[in-house]
């Protein structure tokens, strides 16, 4: 039971890193949209987002894995 309510409180945590991630996302979006000139942090951070995902699914696919085992 241990590890299903770690993976709750990871899961609630990635959740609100991704409201964050997708905050910032949206302002560079409309930035775009506006014509306005994209920062080199602007670029950094959305070439970021595909390994931000990436990781994401590979924890996701390891806890379900490990949630699948314990059961």
């Amino acid at each position: 039971m241990e590890q299903i309510s770690d993976t709750k409180t990871l899961i609630v945590v990635q959740q609100e890193k991704l409201k964050e991630l997708q905050a910032k996302l949206e302002k560079i979006d409309s930035e775009i949209k506006s014509d306005k000139k994209l920062l080199v942090k602007d670029g950094a951070f959305i070439s970021n987002l595909g390994w931000i995902s990436i990781l994401s699914v590979t924890i996701a696919s390891i806890m379900m894995g490990s949630i699948g085992a314990s059961l």
